[in-house]
């Protein structure tokens, strides 16, 4: 997996190097310019997003809304169709919250290779899931894995979406100790995108020490369209 996330990102950086979106930009890149996916966000402000994907279980979640509600601190749960089903009631937690969610896609599954069809039929089951739990909106896409291709990139883009990965890996996915989470995702600078996972066995932990920091450095962590657009929609 960890290969093909390496190939993958390395590719698209063959393309759009480091994509940056300005904190002013809206969702779809309009005009004739290839859609790019957002890596980091272009800003003055003293501000990092982030990102969480609860894609697997919800290990972990508890701690972690107690962590960002003690620190007040914004993020993003991109989560998956499947998640959302299976854990309704966590679903609710996310919102009652205040987090923002996000499409994570169907589900583990990748959605390279497709066509253009089969990546809306994608996007739009996990939507359609959303509305039926009373999730709202989702505005936001992150591909299952972080993988994708130029087709699911447009047929995001030209459903609404702006495709959003990360500028930082927490690797909380690997069960290292807290520690060893901090020192993946710390040294973070304005406009990064973090990216953090559900059922990590140290993550609320790891997290905890990087808000701790950021707040020393009077840094804000916010939810990933606060970072784009200065607001938490």
């Amino acid at each position: 997996m960890v290969c093909l996330l390496a190939f993958v990102t390395v590719s698209a950086l063959s393309w759009v190097y480091q994509q940056e979106r300005g904190a002013s930009c809206t969702a779809g890149s309009g005009g004739n310019e290839k859609p790019a996916p957002v890596y980091r966000v272009r800003t003055d402000e003293k501000k990092v997003g982030l990102s969480f994907e609860a894609a697997w279980d919800c290990q972990g979640l508890e701690e972690i809304l107690a962590v960002l509600t003690e620190k007040e601190a914004g993020a993003t749960f991109f989560v998956t169709g499947e998640w959302m089903e299976k854990y309704p009631e966590q679903l609710l937690n996310l919102q009652e919250a205040g987090m923002e969610l996000a499409n994570g896609g169907p589900g583990l599954r990748d959605m390279t290779g497709l066509f253009v069809g089969e990546c809306q039929d994608g996007i739009q089951e996990t939507e359609k899931t959303a509305k039926k739990l009373g999730a709202g909106l989702l505005r936001l896409f992150r591909p299952p894995l972080g993988v994708f291709d130029e087709t699911l990139l447009m047929t995001a883009d030209a459903m609404g979406y702006s495709t959003i990965l990360w500028t930082r890996d927490s690797m909380d996915w690997k069960n290292y100790e807290a520690e060893a989470i901090f020192q993946a995702a710390g040294g973070s600078e304005k406009g990064d995108i973090l990216r953090f996972r559900l059922g990590g066995k140290y993550t609320a932990q790891g997290l905890e020490l990087l808000l701790d920091r950021m707040e020393r450095e009077e840094y804000a962590a916010v939810s990933v369209s606060d970072l784009l657009h200065g607001d938490s929609r």
